[in-house]
C-alpha cells in the first residue's frame, strides 16, 4: 500500500501550488502487483522522468511524485527496485514513521493517505539531522517547523517519548539549528521545543 508524502504542510490542507508528494514503499512490497501503474498515473496527466540516481519521478504543472522505500543495511543502494509496480524508489532512513498512524485528506476530490503531521514533523528533524548539504537540511527543517503549526501538542509529545535516546536528541539539535537558520521562526521552534521536553524534562 502506498501513502502520500506531501513535501509541504501548509494551513489546513496541502499547498495547491509546488506541491510534491513522496509516496512510501513497504519493502518488501506487499501490495498487489501493476506494472501498468505509472501507465496510470501519466493517463492522468503526468509525465515521467528519472533523476540522476536512476530513480523515477513523475511531474505536471503543479506536482512532482517521488517514490521512497526504507533504507536498510549500510545503505550504499542509490536506489532499490520495486519489481511488482517496475520503478526503483529512492532508499530513505527512517520512512518506518512515515507508515505509522497515517491520516486521509482530500485534494481536488481525491482522497490521499498521508503520514501523520506529528510523524512527518519528527521524520524531518531526525533526517535534517543527518544532512551534511546545507541546501537540503534547510529545506527539511524549513518543512518540519511549517507543519509544527498544524500538529496536535499530545499526540507529538506522545510520539516523541516512543523514539530511541538517539533521535530525540537528533531532533532536539536539529531544531536548536534550526534557530540560527531560520531567526523568524525562532519563537515557533522554541514552542515545539518546549513540547517535546514537557513530559521528559530533566530525564533527557
Amino acid at each position: 500500500m502506498f501513502s502520500a508524502i506531501p513535501k509541504t504542510f501548509r494551513g489546513s490542507k496541502l499547498s495547491s501550488s509546488n506541491s510534491g508528494y513522496r509516496f512510501p514503499d513497504p519493502n518488501p512490497f506487499r501490495g498487489k502487483p501493476n506494472t501498468d501503474f505509472i501507465k496510470q498515473l501519466e493517463g492522468l496527466g503526468f509525465r515521467y522522468d528519472f533523476d540522476s540516481n536512476g530513480s523515477l519521478y513523475l511531474w505536471n504543472a503543479d506536482l512532482k511524485i517521488e517514490f521512497i522505500t526504507p533504507l536498510k543495511g549500510r545503505g550504499l543502494e542509490h536506489t532499490v527496485r520495486i519489481r511488482p509496480l517496475g520503478f526503483n524508489a529512492i532508499p530513505l532512513r527512517h520512512v518506518e514513521l512515515l507508515l505509522n498512524n497515517p491520516i486521509t485528506v482530500v485534494e481536488n476530490g481525491i482522497r490521499i493517505r498521508v503520514p501523520n503531521p506529528a510523524n512527518f514533523c519528527l521524520h524531518k528533524l531526525i533526517i535534517a539531522s543527518r544532512r551534511k548539504k546545507a541546501d537540503k537540511n534547510l529545506k527539511d527543517l524549513q518543512q518540519a517547523v511549517y507543519t509544527s503549526e498544524i500538529v496536535d501538542s499530545r499526540t507529538i509529545k506522545d510520539l516523541f517519548e516512543t523514539l530511541p535516546k538517539k533521535w530525540k536528541i537528533a531532533i532536539l539539535t536539529a531544531l536548536e539549528k534550526a534557530k540560527e537558520t531560520m531567526p523568524l521562526s525562532a519563537g515557533k521552534i522554541d514552542d515545539l521545543i518546549l513540547t517535546l521536553q514537557d513530559r521528559k524534562k530533566g530525564k533527557m
